[in-house]
């Protein structure tokens, strides 16, 4: 296939020091063999490609349960919600970051699990927060994939310092 060369953004690349990158490559890879189908979930869609803005949002949706769950599983034997799962893993990031990324902790939890439920649950009503718009879904998953790929780097233990302008930037840069 023939493809045009895209140029590169480096405004939306994080860069910190090579002890750092070491670090967070050495977790990365330390990450158990049972949990790998849901990181590879996760890469996809972090990964440009061609898909309807509802398939995306729902892979983006499914790559944060996915983290979640893997993040937060508990001992006890019992499941966390989805929207549980949103906002341990919004609390992982400093609330000015995940407000300027996200915006409000439970109104992004409650519009992620509403959207989500509303397109995989055919027939449920369509409740307040639910985003079926194309041109917000589009930017909600801008949003979202910023906010993945956030969360993931920040469990990497990458400081937060060298993320906030490059992820800032990629939430916002189609506004």
């Amino acid at each position: 296939m023939h493809r045009r060369e895209e140029k590169v953004d480096f405004r939306a690349w994080v860069q910190c020091p090579q002890d750092k990158v070491a670090d967070a490559l050495a977790r990365w890879l330390a990450i158990p063999e049972d949990n790998r189908p849901v990181e590879k979930t996760i890469l996809g869609m972090m990964r440009k490609s061609s898909v309807f803005v509802e398939t995306q949002f729902l892979s983006l949706a499914q790559a944060l349960e996915g983290f979640g769950r893997i993040r937060f599983q508990p001992g006890n034997g019992r499941s966390a919600s989805f929207g549980q799962l949103l906002q341990k893993t919004y609390d992982l990031i400093s609330p000015d970051l995940a407000e300027g990324l996200v915006g409000e902790r439970l109104k992004f939890s409650n519009t992620v699990v509403q959207t989500r439920n509303f397109f995989t649950h055919l027939g449920i009503p369509r409740k307040s927060a639910v985003v079926d718009d194309p041109k917000q879904l589009f930017l909600l998953n801008q949003r979202l994939q910023a906010f993945l790929r956030c969360v993931m780097l920040t469990d990497l233990e990458v400081p937060e310092a060298f993320l906030k302008e490059p992820i800032l930037y990629q939430a916002t840069k189609w506004r």
